[in-house]
């Protein structure tokens, strides 16, 4: 069922209640208008009788005393018959013919026969029978017994159309009170009813919402409650379901484009220390081709029995130089080299100075230092990736080499930790940064290079802070202002294992 057919229904009910105590208070209204009706009639016959009953009594009155007054006792007669005429009348005129109304209209008769007679004997008109006083005071006297009975009968008929008055007017009361008390229970049963059938299904809905907020696009509703919510929960369950699929292609394409950033940027790292490398191994490359030369030309002509020992000699140059190479190129590849996607205990420290021994000597940066003051007897441990540490650390060197001056520019990297973090650090005394930059910092392909030289990518300082919170550390750029030199400082949570690690 729709809400809009609930609420139709729900309405209908509570009117057609309504309707009900309207026509129950109808019911009684006319119930009680037809007993007022007949107390209002029964009183005024009964009125009709009293008077009467109070002729009567005076006729008796006039009739006792010796001299009576004709004219007084025939007009007294008279109006009473008229009283008892209206009376029979309107007995007559009565509708409801029943046994009460039947016996009231027979002894209003009786009693206007008596007085006619009395009425008749008294003004002795041609052919009517005499009557002595004490026969006409007795004709009275049945008058007043049949007047009485009539006073009676209406009294008794008005008592029992009061007590049926007030029985059918408590049934009323309680019948309205009754259908009151259940239409308010019933309208609030259905208000409650109808108030659940909507605030639920809308929680739901509004949970659901916050759940997709909250990027929960796995969550589903269960379809519940009218038709419409119904609906509206499938078309959430639809949306919530695209948006799963979206978000999942996006975060791939997301891990693919930061994983491509990362090895661009490893290679550009790489290729721009490529010749500064290159520059430090021709040293060593041209003294192993100076004393080659030389050994040969010893081998060629013997210089009497010094010259093993003299090639001897060259050799072992030879031999000391190429290793020196050897050590300068697994530098460069410790760079390049893609490490294990499991992470392990890092030494921070040895990464620091490997990184200054690799940059110091390099030609572009020659009249400006790195130093790494890092404690020797901690090794700054970290669960992380090796490769991805070098890189970071030889980012932020090659940041701040780019921000210091030739002649007095200088790097230092410090470190230090806690049972709980790590903490290394670059700062230089180089050019500094303004609030702005500080601002922008981390933001991809943001080159305001801090140096004189040729503009980066943009990239370096926003792949090492992907890199840094992908370890679950954290990354920070500080400075005083321009030309108050720079400082970052990178945050770890500490190594669980506490193991030596080789470079």
């Amino acid at each position: 069922m729709t809400v809009r057919r609930r609420i139709i229904l729900k309405n209908f009910v509570l009117l057609g209640s309504l309707l009900l105590i309207v026509a129950a208070s109808g019911v009684g209204l006319l119930l009680m208008k037809h007993n007022l009706h007949v107390a209002s009639d029964e009183y005024a016959e009964s009125r009709m009788v009293n008077a009467v009953a109070v002729r009567t009594s005076q006729l008796k009155l006039h009739l006792a005393i010796e001299t009576p007054d004709k004219e007084k006792i025939t007009a007294l007669l008279k109006e009473s018959l008229t009283e008892l005429d209206r009376f029979c009348q309107q007995q007559e005129l009565d509708e409801e013919s029943e046994d009460h109304d039947r016996r009231e209209l027979e002894g209003g008769k009786r009693a206007s026969a008596a007085l006619f007679a009395v009425l008749a004997a008294y003004e002795g008109g041609p052919g009517t029978p005499a009557m002595n006083v004490a026969r006409q005071i007795s004709s009275l006297d049945t008058v007043m017994v049949e007047l009485d009975s009539l006073a009676r009968e209406m009294d008794s008929l008005i008592k029992s159309n009061q007590r049926e008055a007030r029985r059918r007017l408590q049934f009323i009361i309680w019948v309205i009170a009754g259908l009151t008390a259940t239409i308010i229970v019933a309208g609030a049963a259905i208000s409650r009813s109808q108030f659940l059938s909507i605030s639920r299904p809308v929680k739901e809905l509004r949970a659901g919402v916050q759940r997709l907020a909250a990027a929960k696009f796995s969550e589903r509703l269960t379809p519940s409650g009218d038709r419409e919510f119904s609906e509206l929960a499938e078309d959430f369950n639809r949306m919530a379901a695209e948006l799963d699929d979206f978000y999942r292609r996006l975060e791939e394409k997301v891990e693919q484009k930061s994983k491509e950033l990362v090895r661009s940027e490893r290679l550009a790292s790489v290729g721009f220390l490529a010749a500064g490398v290159a520059h430090e191994i021709n040293n060593p490359l041209g003294i192993i081709t100076g004393h080659a030369e030389l050994a040969m030309r010893r081998l060629a002509k013997p210089d009497g029995e010094n010259t093993p020992r003299q090639v001897g000699e060259a050799v072992q140059i030879i031999w000391d130089e190429a290793f020196r190479c050897k050590e300068i190129t697994e530098r460069l590849l410790s760079l390049v080299r893609p490490g294990q996607a499991r992470r392990e205990p890092v030494s921070l420290s040895r990464i620091a100075s490997d990184t200054a021994n690799l940059v110091n000597g390099l030609e572009q940066y020659r009249g400006r230092s790195v130093v790494a003051r890092v404690p020797g007897e901690n090794p700054l441990l970290v669960m992380a990736n090796a490769a991805e540490m070098r890189q970071v650390l030889l980012n932020l060197v090659v940041n701040a080499l780019d921000a210091v001056e030739e002649g007095r520019g200088e790097v230092l990297i410090g470190g230090k930790s806690d049972r709980t973090w790590v903490e290394i650090e670059v700062s230089d005394n180089g050019r500094g940064m303004t609030p702005e930059i500080l601002e922008h910092a981390f933001e991809p392909l943001f080159t305001a290079r801090r140096g004189a030289g040729l503009p980066g990518t943009g990239l370096g300082l926003s792949i090492s802070h992907l890199i840094v919170e992908g370890h679950g550390g954290t990354i920070r750029a500080e400075s005083a202002g321009p030309g108050k030199g720079s400082r970052f400082v990178v945050r770890f949570p500490a190594a669980t294992q506490l193991e030596e690690v080789g470079v």
